[in-house]
């Protein structure tokens, strides 16, 4: 059996949720290669309609080669990359009057808002069959139409 974790309980101060903070993936391996499983570590208390970067860890496998008097040596390691995403949620947007403000005949709702990644940076690293891989990490959290 595998534990993933729950975030429950009660924040104090209205407004406040209770979510996840931390969490890292476990790696099943299935029939068809490895299958990650998140693993939720800690939780926190967040307003309600906000959007922040949570830490989220990916495991990677990378060749590290070093040469040293013409001599090179090769070090496979494990690296776990901090790739982050985006938690929470955001409010609706503005609403929308027709046929314009000045003139509002007919309100309709805003669009929802999705908490999603509004920058990102790259992490670069050599992969077990020598071949350079790129992993795009969660830089900035936001609130985005769409």
């Amino acid at each position: 059996m595998l534990r993933t974790g729950v975030c429950h309980g009660t924040c104090n101060g209205s407004g406040m949720s209770c979510v996840p903070t931390y969490e890292v993936n476990i790696i099943a391996h299935g029939p068809n290669g490895p299958i990650p499983i998140p693993n939720m570590l800690s939780c926190g208390c967040i307003a309600q309609g906000s959007c922040y970067r949570g830490d989220h860890f990916e495991s990677h496998w990378q060749l590290i080669e070093t040469t040293t008097d013409n001599v090179t040596t090769a070090i496979v390691s494990e690296e776990l990359i901090n790739v982050g995403k985006c938690v929470g949620s955001c409010p609706m947007g503005p609403a929308r009057c027709y046929p314009s403000d000045d003139d509002c005949k007919l309100s309709l709702p805003g669009t929802r808002l999705t908490c999603a990644p509004q920058s990102s940076v790259l992490y670069t690293y050599t992969d077990l069959s020598g071949a350079t891989v790129s992993v795009a990490t969660v830089d900035r959290c936001g609130c985005l139409t769409g």
